[in-house]
């Protein structure tokens, strides 16, 4: 009887494997993508299916403590979770997550930037959902990261003259950008910093 209640409980735990990757499976070869959520605090993804999680991943450790004590400085609402659809063979669910590790090393260097990059990422997840468009603020800083050839580090380091690179310096030059507020605040910055040299 016992042997029987074991094999019973392989069974259905088998079943409900084989069920949750056929789902995935048929939305992904079906062209339509899935949906997942992101914790607009700290960057962790999980995916529901008709109200269930069926898989949670977290940012990993330390990134997500960081993450998770920058939060705490800023109106970003917390264990708030926005949700995104990820097309078809895209892999746009790790991409959302690493743009939050890379607001990582900027508590370090600036911790004002990083507070209000950080409450930018969350605004873009949030306009995500409502299908608006636009990138989100810490694109324009995609070349103040250390690179191996054109791989990106892990964890993400930034250059030291981050301040020189040059599709910053054109960004914050431009007088048609976006004046976001991380936009206006590196203006300032980086105006500050040529004024004191």
């Amino acid at each position: 009887m016992a042997r029987l209640r074991r094999i019973l409980k392989w069974v259905i735990a088998a079943c409900i494997i084989l069920f949750v990757a056929a789902i995935l499976l048929h939305s992904t070869l079906a062209g339509r993508g899935y949906t997942g959520e992101i914790r607009l605090d700290c960057g962790d993804l999980r995916y529901p299916y008709h109200g269930c999680t069926i898989y949670k991943r977290s940012t990993p450790e330390p990134d997500r403590t960081k993450l998770l004590a920058l939060a705490a400085k800023t109106s970003i609402p917390k264990e708030t979770w926005s949700q995104f659809t990820v097309p078809a063979l895209k892999a746009w669910d790790r991409m959302y997550r690493n743009a939050y590790r890379r607001v990582v090393p900027w508590i370090e260097i600036d911790p004002e930037l990083a507070k209000l990059l950080l409450e930018d990422l969350a605004g873009y997840m949030q306009r995500l959902k409502q299908h608006q468009g636009g990138l989100p603020s810490i694109s324009i800083l995609d070349g103040c990261y250390e690179k191996d050839g054109q791989n990106a580090i892990w964890p993400a380091r930034i250059r030291s003259d981050w301040q020189k690179d040059e599709f910053l310096q054109n960004v914050i030059h431009d007088p048609f950008e976006n004046e976001t507020p991380v936009v206006l605040y590196l203006r300032a910055k980086l105006a500050n910093d040529r004024t004191q040299k």
